[in-house]
């Protein structure tokens, strides 16, 4: 999908970007005081190469499924799956620092965003002012208490941050 919708931009509006690496601010997950309360996973890593990789299958090795509302559910996941997979919930990139290797299992509850959500300005329907009333659920755990719970924290650092910038864009082109 990503691929597709690039090739669209590039097509379209003749967008033109690159990379590049720059200092910038991110979340550092790291071992808490009390060290890791981490599962660990029925698989090993040799078993996952022969495994085909399906977005639909809970048991994929390297794969999460759910999110902030849903809490987090791998059953043979790495660190830096971890980091990458809270990354899309989050306003800066994460970088795994905990110096943890192997694969777990890691089923956790939902959390509140680390952002609030600013109110919706017609209110929304009815189905997203029920989720909206559900993340601010003062009962809902933050991310850092579910991260403690893994014996894990979140540390605000600066760190090496891939970095997109527009060289180009044109009016789009006629349909």
């Amino acid at each position: 999908m990503r691929q597709m919708l690039q090739t669209l931009l590039a097509d379209r509006f003749k967008l033109k970007v690159h990379h590049e690496m720059k200092e910038g601010l991110v979340y550092a997950l790291v071992v808490a005081k009390n060290g890791p309360k981490l599962e660990k996973a029925k698989l090993e890593e040799k078993d996952c190469a022969n495994r085909v990789l399906d977005a639909l299958d809970p048991t994929s090795c390297h794969r999460f499924m759910g999110g902030q509302g849903q809490g987090m559910q791998g059953q043979a996941v790495d660190m830096q799956d971890l980091a990458e997979f809270l990354s899309h919930f989050s306003d800066k990139p994460f970088m795994n620092k905990t110096g943890i290797a192997g694969l777990y299992n890691i089923q956790t509850p939902g959390w509140v965003p680390l952002i609030p959500r600013p109110p919706r300005p017609d209110g929304g329907t009815e189905s997203q002012r029920a989720e909206d009333q559900a993340f601010a659920d003062p009962n809902r755990p933050t991310l850092n208490d579910v991260l403690d719970k893994l014996g894990l924290k979140l540390e605000n650092q600066t760190g090496m941050v891939d970095t997109l910038f527009v060289d180009y864009v044109a009016v789009p082109t006629e349909n």
